[in-house]
């Protein structure tokens, strides 16, 4: 083969691997489509009935049918997918009248449809009504939305992004197959059972009846559909039908406000009717019916709806929903309702600084809430104290804002549900603008006017200035030289006249600001005289004045004095004119003289002259006529016009002037001042003054002094001495020149020396004791020539002895305070040092061992710590002397206990009683117990066993509360008590009883008795044969709950039912029974409907769970009753049936019974079909004995018995071989004609 040939073969070769392939890919394809499809494909319905068939792992063989349930499905490829789901009643084709369409989309309503039953709850589906929750519930057709609610319910949809089911859209493979995941259907064949009974006209399946009626056992049925439930009872009669309780759910929001809309979707379940009310709650709390027209706008039907409610309370909101037996079933909701608050207020757009704004509020609209005012100036947040002058509160305000800018103020309130109610307003505020400036209130038209504007918050706004002039709007540049801007100008008025000036600003509102000023403008001579400079009081002076151009103005002669105005006439004496005048000016002082006088524009022509006039000083004083040389003698001088002059002082002794400092101590000023004469002898003192212009003035009239010497005595007293003590007094001085005298004061009294001292004194002292305490000031004293006593005192202060007691506690303990006292006499003006002693240690400050205060009357103290102490308490007295008194005494300690119980304690059981704590040496116990409100009792009244210091372990025999009371007593008797609470729990008895015996499916009565079972909790397992122990739910449908239920097991078998109670301690008490759940046999019997007399009679039966029972075997003949089939047939009847024989010469009709007793005795009762049994027909007919070809002849039949039901089979037999004949035959006879 040459190269050219390979090539060709190899691509033959290829090609038709590529066919193979393509055409596999092609064959599979249209077997399975469903393989080919992607996930983001479209499914259609063929391909999800594929899908679904194959997750449910039904058996598809065979499952077309000859006439297809849909007639567009014939030969499809997904043909047995559909049918199979026919079959389970998970497509129903009277959904589909117009015919399946397996190629078209399938629709999300469509798979949650077909998702619902395959989970087995299509009957809950047909039986729902209501919302789905869904905003687009009415695009969901109604036979769909029980299926969309149920669907929703058990995970198969759920939320989406727009809320919406879209139900009628078609679905991508992988939305299809997310549902398939959340939904894991696990169907069973469904058998669809009608919600009201009807009646069955099939034949039925063989039900076994109990034999005995009165005793109430279940009748053994098959497996019930969910709506009819056969009833327990006897005999062939029919059951009832269990109907549903209806049910009924919806939400409703805790809180809402009157401007809130409420979804209310319900979902009804078994519901045959409804009903919808609504009560508010009183003010007495009590539930008052409203209509639901007045309490809401909107209305509620079957699918809810949207409601808003009117007023502010608390509703409840109540569904009724009835069954098909009128039951009612119902569902309240509450919601408390809260008021809209409003908020609303008004801005003005604009405003101004000096504008007020009010804000009202009516505080019965704020529902007793409080307003938060917030604001922001020019987009950033402000407090608003900060912004405004005035007040906001919960009733509004009147202010005023502060400054310019633009504001926004908010109103919010926070109710009790946490919404927040707000108001927002706006305004822009505008400074108040200002504008001012000044005119003099004259001017004359040679002078220039300056004006000087002050702008505050113009904002760039211009200045517009105008001009009146004698009332009359004048134009500026006519009247005024120079320019006027925004700051103003100089300008002079050309013309006299009154004029007027404005300046005016507009703001962006167009609001005006305007300042005014108005001057009178007057057209366009001299003065002068002669002052000296100075002068007296007490001198005149001339006054030389020349004027000029006065015409009739008038001299106005002013004067000022020390710089301020001061009248003419009042200063001065004599007249001022406009020629030569002599005045004298009354008081010193710089004065100016001015003369001036006044055009009529006011303007004033002048002329001032100073002149000081200075006073003329006084002085006078006096001295004393006597005085000694330690005398300080006051020159005290009355002085006038001194001002800032220096007073000389002359000293004149007969003698002439002396030296000051030779004779006098202390200095002399303008003031005087306190002089000392030093030597003795008589005196004259002289004042001189020299004003500023030289003039001296000399005063003599002070009169003369006479000096004496000083005669001194001293001596010392201790400052301080007691009752108990001598103190030796000396004097010194001029002790022997004159007499002394001593005189003594207590206490500022005076006091005879014989009644408060012991011992005497003379002109040189002596030794003296102070009898008693007080304050004393002893004085020894001298009288000279004049009279004038010199003495000298001395002061001590008599202190006296004190006694001192000290008071405390008997006992002691410690952490307790104890009070310490301190009594005695003469203990006021002590001071008290405490200090402690503790066993054989060194003295400390009390505060080192115990805490407390103590002070010189005592206090209280505590110590912390057990032991043997002194206290100390030293008395101090104000000379330093000290007195000091202490006590030992011990401080016992506080013991600590504390008592350790079990955890939990049960009745009948020992507990161990511990103790511990500190201090417990040398203490004696006693333990009581208290139960509940009752007396404390020893411990012995309600326990057993033994407790000492230690503890002990005791059982309480009875449930209960106890307290458990340990009282220690210390060796001074005092007693310390600890206790601890317990509670006692019991241990309960339990029993369990349950059916004796027990069959599947039958439902079985659990009950539980016993003691203290009231606070137990209970918790059921069962354990099947050797396996683990599981929840009773596990094994058994039903309910148990603490005092039994009723449960059934579905399943045979050997079981253990074990209750386990739990206290609330958490102890766990467990009962079990142990028992074996029978099965409930079943058979069927037939028999054939046909058999003849002397024929075998094949008997079939067949059933389940028929291990280990007997069977007795009855016949019914003719309707008759039953009685051992032995009475009417032969034969033999076993488990599984037998063969009969009949011997009747009549048709009779029979029924066998076989009752069927297993292993407990428990008979079960099973009927068979009617069979009818025929006697042997025996029959003779005639014929011609002979006959031509083609001639008919008859055949004679009388009529026979055994024919009844029968055909007689006719045939000629020719030579021992079939031939043939005309006519017909039948069990009569009839007439034939041989044909050959």
């Amino acid at each position: 083969m040459n190269l050219k040939d390979k090539r060709k073969c190899i691509l033959a070769v290829f090609l038709l691997a590529v066919l193979l392939v393509t055409s596999g890919f092609y064959i599979a394809y249209r077997l399975h489509p469903e393989l080919f499809i992607g996930q983001n494909d479209i499914i259609t319905r063929g391909e999800f009935a594929a899908e679904l068939a194959k997750e449910l792992k039904l058996d598809t063989t065979g499952s077309e049918k000859d006439t297809p349930s849909f007639p567009d499905i014939d030969g499809h490829w997904a043909e047995k997918y559909i049918e199979a789901l026919v079959d389970t009643g998970i497509i129903d084709p009277a959904d589909y009248p117009d015919g399946f369409k397996p190629d078209e989309p399938i629709t999300r309503a469509e798979i949650i449809k077909m998702m619902v039953r395959a989970k087995g709850q299509d009957e809950e589906a047909k039986n729902t009504q209501g919302h789905s929750g869904y905003d687009d519930q009415s695009d969901i057709a109604d036979d769909n939305k029980g299926y969309v609610i149920v669907g929703k319910e058990d995970g198969i949809i759920g939320d989406t992004e727009d809320n919406k089911l879209h139900p009628n859209d078609p679905v991508t493979k992988g939305e299809a197959d997310d549902m398939f995941d959340k939904a894991d259907p696990k169907p069973a064949t469904p058998t669809p059972s009608p919600t009201t009974p009807a009646t069955d006209t099939t034949t039925p399946t063989p039900i076994p009846t109990p034999t005995d009626p009165d005793k109430e056992q279940p009748t053994p049925t098959p497996s019930p559909t969910p709506t009819p439930t056969p009833t327990p009872g006897g005999g062939s009669g029919g059951g009832s039908y269990y109907v549903p309780d209806a049910q009924v759910r919806f939400d409703l929001p805790e809180t809402a406000h009157t401007d809130t809309e409420i979804k209310v979707m319900p979902v009804w379940k078994y519901m045959q009717s409804f009903t919808w009310t609504m009560t508010k709650t009183a003010v007495d709390g009590s539930e008052q019916p409203v209509e639901l027209a007045d309490a809401v706008t909107g209305s509620l039907g079957l699918e809810g709806g949207t409601i808003q409610f009117k007023e502010e309370g608390k509703y409840t909101l109540t569904a009724t929903a009835k069954n098909a037996r009128g039951k009612e079933t119902v569902l309240s909701k509450t919601v408390t309702v809260y008021p809209v608050i409003d908020l609303t207020f008004d801005l003005p757009e604009t405003t101004h600084t000096d504008k007020s704004v009010t804000l009202t509020f009516l505080l019965e609209k704020l529902y007793d809430h409080d307003i938060m005012w917030t604001a922001e100036k020019d987009r950033e947040a402000v407090q608003t104290t900060d912004i405004l002058d005035g007040t906001l509160g919960n009733d509004g305000g009147i202010f005023v804002f502060k400054t310019k800018g633009g504001y926004k103020l908010t109103a919010t309130i926070t109710d009790e549900t946490g919404r927040i109610f707000t108001h927002t307003e706006s305004t822009k505020v505008y400074p108040i603008v200002g504008i001012a400036f000044t005119l003099p209130a004259a001017s004359h038209t040679d002078k220039t006017v300056e004006v000087a504007t002050t702008l505050t918050e113009n904002g760039g706004l211009s200045v517009v200035w105008s001009l009146t002039k004698n009332g009359e709007a004048a134009v500026l540049s006519d009247e005024l030289e120079g320019a006027l801007t925004d700051a103003g100008g100089n300008i002079r008025f050309k013309d006299k006249g009154v004029y007027m000036l404005t300046g005016t600003l507009t703001d962006e509102t167009g609001r005006t600001f305007e300042a005014s000023q108005t001057v009178t403008v007057y057209p366009v001579g001299s003065v002068g005289f002669y002052l000296p400079e100075i002068a007296h009081t007490d001198t005149s002076v001339l006054v030389k004045a020349t004027f000029q151009n006065l015409g009739t103005a008038e001299i106005q002669w002013s004067l000022a004095k020390d710089g301020e105005a001061v009248p003419v006439a009042d200063c001065i004496e004599g007249t001022l004119t406009d020629t030569n005048s002599t005045i004298r000016l009354k008081e010193k002082g710089e004065y100016v003289l001015k003369a001036a006088f006044a055009d009529p524009a006011g303007r004033t022509y002048s002329y001032t002259a100073p002149i000081k006039v200075y006073p003329v000083p006084s002085i006078t004083y006096k001295l004393p006529q006597t005085a000694h040389t330690d005398t300080a003698v006051s020159v005290i001088p009355e002085t006038l016009e001194l001002g800032n002059l220096k007073v000389e002082w002359l000293l004149e002794n007969g003698f002439g002037f002396q030296d000051l400092a030779t004779y006098i101590n202390g200095t002399l000023d303008n003031n005087g001042g306190t002089i000392r004469f030093k030597h003795a002898g008589t005196y004259e003192l002289i004042a001189r003054i020299t004003d500023e212009t030289g003039r001296v003035f000399l005063y003599e009239d002070g009169g003369k002094i006479e000096v004496l010497p000083v005669l001194n005595i001293s001596f010392e007293l201790p400052a301080s001495t007691h009752t108990d003590r001598t103190v030796d007094l000396r004097t010194r001085g001029n002790n022997n020149v004159l007499p002394v005298e001593w005189t003594l004061t207590k206490d500022g009294k005076p006091a005879e020396l014989t009644d408060a001292l012991e011992g005497s004194l003379n002109a040189y002292g002596g030794k003296i004791q102070f009898k008693d305490v007080g304050e004393y000031t002893l004085t020894a004293s001298m009288t000279d020539a004049l009279g004038r006593v010199f003495s000298y005192s001395s002061s001590t202060t008599v202190y006296p002895i004190p006694s001192v007691l000290l008071n405390f506690p008997q006992t002691w303990y410690v952490g307790e305070a104890g009070t310490v006292s301190v009594s005695g006499t003469d203990l006021d003006n002590l001071t008290a040092d405490w200090t402690v002693i503790q066993g054989d240690g060194g003295t400390q400050p009390y505060n080192i061992y115990t805490s407390g205060t103590l002070t010189k009357t005592g206090g209280t103290i505590t110590f912390p710590t057990k032991g043997q102490y002194t206290l100390i308490l030293t008395m101090t007295d104000p000379t330093g002397r000290t007195f000091v008194r202490s006590q030992s005494f011990i401080v016992f300690p506080i013991p600590t206990m504390s008592i350790s119980l079990p955890q939990t304690w049960h009745a009948g059981e020992a507990g161990t009683v511990s103790i511990s704590g500190t201090d417990l040496e040398n203490l004696t116990e006693g333990w009581t117990i208290k139960q509940g409100n009752g007396d404390t009792k020893p411990y012995s009244t309600y326990a057993a066993g033994t407790l000492t210091k230690e503890g002990g372990t005791i059982t309480f025999p009875a449930k209960g509360q106890y307290e458990l009371i340990l009282t220690m007593t210390d060796t001074n008797g005092r007693s310390f008590t600890e206790s601890r609470s317990l509670t006692v729990y019991p241990i309960p008895t339990m029993s369990i009883s349950i059916p004796q015996p027990w069959y599947a499916g039958e439902a079985g009565t659990v009950s539980v008795s016993g003691t203290d079972l009231d606070n137990l909790t209970a918790d059921w397992t069962i354990i099947q044969g050797n396996g683990e122990a599981k929840p009773y739910s596990a094994y058994a449908t039903g309910t148990l709950t603490k005092d039994g239920g009723s449960i059934t097991f579905p399943t045979k078998g050997q079981y253990e039912l074990i209750l386990t109670m739990t206290d609330p301690t958490g102890r766990t008490f467990t009962r079990s029974r142990s028992f074996t759940i029978s099965p409930i046999p079943t058979m069927s019997i037939s028999i054939p409907s046909l058999t003849y007399s002397g024929e075998s009679l094949a008997v079939t039966a067949s059933g389940t769970e028929l291990s280990g029972v007997t069977a007795d075997w009855y016949l019914s003949v003719d309707g008759g009753a039953f009685t051992p089939y032995t009475d009417y047939a032969t034969g033999t009847l076993g488990m599984s049936g037998g063969t009969l024989r009949f011997n009747t010469d009549k048709t009779i009709s029979v029924k066998l019974q076989a009752v069927v007793t297993d292993t407990n005795g428990r008979k079960f009762t099973f009927t068979s079909n009617a069979g009818t049994i025929k006697p042997i027909a025996s029959f003779a007919f005639t014929v011609p004995s002979s006959a031509h070809i083609g001639s008919g002849f008859s055949v004679s039949l009388p009529s026979t018995s055994g024919l009844e039901g029968r055909t007689l089979n006719w045939s000629l037999i020719r030579d021992g071989s079939t031939a043939s004949y005309t006519g017909s035959l039948s069990n009569s006879g009839g007439t034939i004609a041989i044909s050959c």
